[in-house]
């Protein structure tokens, strides 16, 4: 499982790029007044809530018609970077996020990491699976042999099934945050000024 060095690869440069977010965000965040970074936070949190329609999209197999799964999920992980991409930016004013700001990015960190990680799991069972029914195809095996061939490598699943198990409430978690963040903000300080 995860066997060579470009599975690890592209898990530094996954780390490299969520690193260079950071300090980019941040720089940016520093060239916008309160009303724009806010703005952004506002965009940023809309993004990411949009993403999640992938899993209505999972649930209900009636929204085919808006695309595939495939699809969806491209969009997910588009906009769940996007996001905090402009959510980097709005917490980027040059000093350090506090209180319950700061529990809500470090939610959000945590959950990028883990989505990252989820991701790469998800390929890395899909090049398997790929690979190994390839292989058997090559060898000659009927498409019975070649499923029950196939299902020796659930144990890959089972790792992308645990994963989900830690994935989920820490997503739900940074979103109640998220939440709990921006209603103290705007009933304290307004709609776009800063608390």
């Amino acid at each position: 499982m995860f066997t060579g060095i470009m599975p690890w690869l592209r898990t530094s440069v996954m780390f490299i790029v969520i690193t260079g977010i950071l300090v980019i965000g941040f720089q940016i965040g520093t060239l916008f007044d309160d009303r724009i970074r806010h703005i952004l936070g506002y965009l940023g949190t809309f993004a990411m809530l949009f993403g999640q329609m992938y899993y209505m999209r999972k649930k209900f197999p009636q929204l085919a018609r808006l695309g595939t799964l495939k699809v969806w999920l491209e969009r997910h992980e588009f906009l769940a970077i996007f996001g905090t991409f402009l959510i980097v930016v709005h917490a980027g004013d040059g000093t350090p996020p506090r209180g319950m700001a700061l529990l809500t990015f470090i939610l959000m960190l945590v959950t990028a990491i883990s989505g990252a990680l989820g991701s790469f799991i998800h390929k890395q069972i899909l090049k398997e699976k790929s690979e190994m029914r390839a292989r058997l195809k090559s060898q000659g095996l009927d498409a019975a042999a070649i499923e029950d061939e196939m299902y020796a490598v659930s144990f890959t699943e089972e790792a992308f099934r645990n994963w989900k198990k830690v994935h989920m409430p820490i997503t739900m978690a940074f979103f109640t945050m998220l939440l709990l963040h921006m209603f103290s903000m705007i009933f304290f300080g307004g709609l776009l000024d800063r608390a």
